[in-house]
C-alpha cells in the first residue's frame, strides 16, 4: 500500500507517529509522512519521504496563549487552545489533499483534523491515532479520570462532550469545510474518530483497555522511534556523572512566568540538595544566572536523559509520561492542561508518582515535599522499574501495523506497494 501518516502539533505529537511511519515502511509499505516544516529533517534521517503541509511553524506565545494556560474551565481551555490552531490546521488542508489523492490510506493524528478530513474527501480509507485516552468514552472511568461507577461515569461522558464540542467544534470545522465537506458534530469525542480503526498508542499495563473500546479502537502500546544516539557535550556528560540528578521538563508548555517558575524550581532543589537538569522547554525555564547544582540545557533526547535521572518533574504530557515509564524512573508530575491531570492521577495510581501538582499552584515547598518523598521512599524507583519492564517488551509499532494491514485488507485495499 502506499499509505500517508500525518500529525500536527509538538514533539510528543510526532516522535510516536514517526515510530509507526517507520515501521509501515520496513514492513514494505510505501509511506509519505506529512507535516509542518519543523519536522522535515527529522523524518528524512529515519529514511521517509516527507511532504511539508501547511504555513511555516512558529512557536506560539503571546497574551492569548498565556490566558489559554490560565483558564481553569478545560472545555473552555480546550476550544481557546483550538482558535489559536484554527488558522494552522485550515491551511494544512489544502497541501493534504493533494498529499492524499493518490494513496491507499491514511493515518492521522485525532487532533489532526485537517488529515481526516482530506482522507474523507476523497473517499480514502482512514485510521486515526490516538495518544491519550480522555476523548473516548470509558465504562471504567469519568473524563476526569476518576471512576463514578457506570451511570456516574456515563452523565460525566455526556457532559463533557456537550461542554468541549460547543468550544472545539466551531474552529475545528474549518479545517472540515476547507476539504469541501459539510460540518461535523462532537468532532473530538466522536466524528473526528475513524469508523474503521482506531489506534490507542498506550501501554495495555499503565492504561488497560475499557469495554466499551471493544470494535473500533486498538490499545497497541507506546509507538517508539529508534535511539537516538544522541552524545552529550562535555559541560552535561561531566554534569551527570556521579549522584543522579533530578531532571525539570515542561516540554512545550509555556504561558507561566519563566522567571516566577525557575525561582520556585530552583528554590526547591536547593531545599532537596539535589543536582538538577533543567531543560528549557518552550517555557524558556532557567534564563539568567543559575546555582552551580542547576544545569541549563536545550532540547536533549529523553531516551537518552531520562534513565540517567533519579526522577523526572514534568507536566504530565502523554509523550513525557510515556517516556519516563519507559526509562523506568519516577515522576513528579507539575501538570498545565489537558489531559495532563489524569497522567498524573494514573501515575500517582501506578505508585510511580505522588499526587500530582497544578502549575498554577505550585510553590517550592510543595515542589520540595513532593521530590523528598519520591526520592527517600525506594517503592517508587521499584515499581517504575516493574513498570517498565512490562512496557519493554511490548511492540506497539508491530501491533499497529498488523492491525493496520488487517482494517485494510477489509476494505479490499491490497498490500503491494502502490
Amino acid at each position: 500500500m502506499r499509505i500517508c501518516v500525518t500529525t500536527f502539533g509538538s514533539e510528543g505529537d510526532i516522535h510516536p507517529y514517526l515510530a509507526l511511519a517507520t515501521g509501515l515502511r520496513e514492513a514494505g509499505h510505501a509511506v509519505v509522512f506529512a507535516s509542518v516544516d519543523r519536522y522535515a529533517a527529522r523524518a528524512r534521517s529515519l529514511g521517509l519521504e516527507y511532504a511539508t503541509v501547511g504555513r511555516p511553524w512558529v512557536d506560539k506565545s503571546g497574551p492569548e496563549v498565556a490566558a489559554a494556560f490560565r483558564e481553569r474551565n478545560p472545555a473552555r481551555q480546550a476550544g481557546m487552545f483550538t482558535r489559536l490552531l484554527e488558522e494552522d490546521l485550515a491551511a494544512t488542508v489544502l497541501g493534504l489533499l493533494e498529499v492524499t489523492r493518490d494513496v491507499d490510506l491514511v493515518v492521522s493524528h485525532v487532533f489532526n483534523v485537517a488529515g481526516t478530513a482530506a482522507a474523507r474527501a476523497h473517499r480514502k480509507p482512514v485510521v486515526v491515532g490516538h495518544l491519550f485516552h480522555n476523548t473516548l468514552r470509558q465504562r471504567r472511568s469519568s473524563p476526569l479520570g476518576s471512576n463514578l461507577g457506570r451511570l456516574g461515569n456515563a452523565v460525566m461522558w455526556r457532559l463533557a462532550e456537550a461542554m468541549t464540542r460547543q468550544y472545539t467544534d466551531p474552529p475545528l470545522n474549518r479545517a472540515v469545510m476547507a476539504a469541501g465537506l459539510a460540518p461535523w458534530r462532537d468532532i473530538l469525542f466522536r466524528s473526528g474518530h475513524s469508523e474503521l480503526l482506531n489506534l490507542v498508542a498506550i501501554s495495555p499495563s499503565v492504561v488497560a483497555p475499557d469495554p466499551l473500546w471493544e470494535g473500533r479502537y486498538r490499545v497497541t502500546g507506546y509507538w517508539w522511534t529508534p535511539p537516538s544516539g544522541f552524545t552529550p557535550d562535555a559541560a552535561l556528560a561531566s554534569f551527570i556523572e556521579g549522584e543522579r540528578p533530578v531532571v525539570v521538563t515542561f516540554g512545550s508548555m509555556g504561558g507561566a512566568d519563566s522567571r516566577a517558575m525557575t525561582a520556585t524550581l530552583v528554590e526547591a532543589l536547593r531545599r532537596s540538595g539535589r543536582k538538577a537538569i533543567l531543560q528549557a522547554g518552550w517555557g524558556s525555564l532557567g534564563e539568567g544566572e543559575l546555582p552551580p547544582n542547576v544545569l541549563r540545557v536545550g532540547f536533549v533526547p529523553h531516551d537518552w536523559l531520562f534513565p540517567r535521572a533519579a526522577c523526572v518533574v514534568h507536566h504530565g504530557g502523554a509523550g513525557t509520561v510515556a517516556a519516563t515509564l519507559r526509562a523506568g524512573v519516577p515522576s513528579v508530575v507539575v501538570w498545565h492542561l489537558g489531559d495532563q491531570p489524569v497522567w498524573g492521577r494514573i501515575l500517582e495510581r501506578r505508585g510511580v508518582a505522588p499526587p500530582a501538582i497544578a502549575h498554577t499552584r505550585l510553590s517550592a515547598g510543595k515542589l520540595h515535599r513532593a521530590l523528598e518523598r519520591v526520592l527517600s521512599e525506594d517503592g517508587f524507583r521499584e515499581r517504575a522499574g516493574q513498570l517498565a519492564q512490562a512496557i519493554r517488551h511490548e511492540d506497539g509499532v508491530s501491533t499497529a501495523v498488523r492491525a493496520i494491514e488487517s482494517a485494510a485488507a477489509g476494505t479490499g485495499r491490497s498490500r503491494v506497494m502502490a
